[in-house]
């Protein structure tokens, strides 16, 4: 059964006492999924925080999307013709339907077009601006069912959850471009086992097109993951990985 305004309220006061706790962005992700926003029945979710000086996107939550399309979006650049560069720039709701999401957004086609959750014609995407100052600095995105930008009720859940997600991002947002842009930040972008994988096969003077038949993987796949180890030990050359990788322990010296 759909929220009423009264019971809509209520959620928005609990999330806020929720919020001051300040939880991991991936707990408020999937708290807003399981609560919030549970008349949805919201299967997929993010948060995505632009990040200054860098001048980037990153996804610092998520709820329901597969290791492979977390990896893939987590770093994006705000000049790619994607859902969230799109909100940043304009500062407007996106509600659309998957066929739209695909026909607008054709960058999305390899990694979600065989979705279930997204190819479903009952789901509804919207992404929303998230501001502080009425500038828009991050963007919560969902899909799920039986939503209506239109509908009165849906504004209101909109704004509660806007509102909220504003005010605690107003509070933590220092502190969480602190954390990803600090060089050589490996807790907070721990590497994968594929990606210490790649580590290793680099060491042995190893091409892409070399490591991607190794791993089983596309060279696509290799040359993300030798980016994301690259910012992850703050370093802007393949030449220097081995050796900030070395020096904060994530292997051996190099060869």
């Amino acid at each position: 059964m759909r929220k009423d305004p009264t019971s809509t309220v209520e959620g928005f006061v609990a999330l806020l006492e929720f919020l001051k706790q300040d939880p991991p962005a991936d707990t408020v992700v999937s708290s807003l999924v399981n609560g919030f926003l549970s008349p949805y029945r919201v299967q997929r979710a993010s948060l995505h925080l632009l990040v200054p000086p860098e001048n980037k996107i990153h996804t610092i939550g998520s709820f329901g999307l597969p290791d492979p399309v977390s990896y893939r979006f987590s770093i994006l650049d705000p000049e790619m013709n994607l859902p969230v560069s799109y909100v940043l720039r304009t500062n407007r709701l996106l509600h659309v339907s998957p066929e739209e999401l695909f026909s607008r957004f054709p960058a999305l086609q390899a990694d979600f077009g065989g979705d279930p959750v997204l190819q479903d014609a009952t789901r509804q995407i919207a992404f929303l601006p998230i501001r502080v100052a009425e500038c828009p600095i991050a963007v919560f995105g969902f899909a799920g069912s039986d939503f209506d930008s239109t509908r009165h009720s849906d504004l209101v859940v909109v704004q509660g959850l806007t509102a909220a997600l504003s005010l605690w991002l107003g509070l933590v947002r220092d502190r969480l471009i602190a954390r990803l842009t600090s060089p050589g930040n490996v807790s907070a972008l721990a590497l994968t086992t594929r990606q210490r994988a790649i580590l290793d096969l680099l060491d042995q003077d190893q091409t892409n097109r070399e490591m991607a038949a190794a791993l089983g993987c596309s060279r696509s796949t290799v040359k993300n993951d030798l980016q994301r180890i690259m910012f992850a030990v703050g370093v802007r050359s393949r030449g220097e990985v081995l050796h900030r990788a070395a020096k904060l322990g994530l292997m051996p010296p190099p060869r």
